[in-house]
């Protein structure tokens, strides 16, 4: 596990939240991995490509991040947190502050349009 990772108490809490297979093909190998690659682009803002390797390859981060946006998996994830009060809000949003945490039952949940491949 690397610094910044779902920790076991919190993929217990996330784990039910995101599918076990998609559309078509096997289940997912490791959804653990291809959340925190998801979460370490959104955290340090790097390009879908630089995603490290521990993760898993960068488009399959990158195709799950945008299939679980469009099926609306990411609002769920959203409305947990926000049920789960402040204490969540800051361990998912370090540094950011009160007043941000308190705004975050109105925040919209990450698009597949917002956050493009760098291909």
């Amino acid at each position: 596990m690397s610094r910044g990772d779902l920790t076991d108490a919190e993929w217990r809490i996330f784990d039910p939240l995101f599918p076990d297979r998609g559309e078509r093909g096997p289940p997912i190998s490791d959804k653990r991995r291809t959340v925190n690659g998801i979460l370490w682009v959104l955290r340090t803002s790097a390009p879908w490509r630089e995603v490290p390797t521990r993760y898993g390859a960068w488009n399959a981060v990158f195709v799950r991040f945008t299939r679980w946006s469009k099926l609306g998996v990411w609002d769920a994830v959203f409305r947990t947190l926000a049920s789960l009060g402040h204490r969540a809000c800051h361990r998912f949003h370090r540094g950011a502050g009160a007043s941000t945490c308190s705004r975050l039952n109105v925040w919209p949940a990450p698009s597949a349009s917002g956050l493009r491949s760098t291909a």
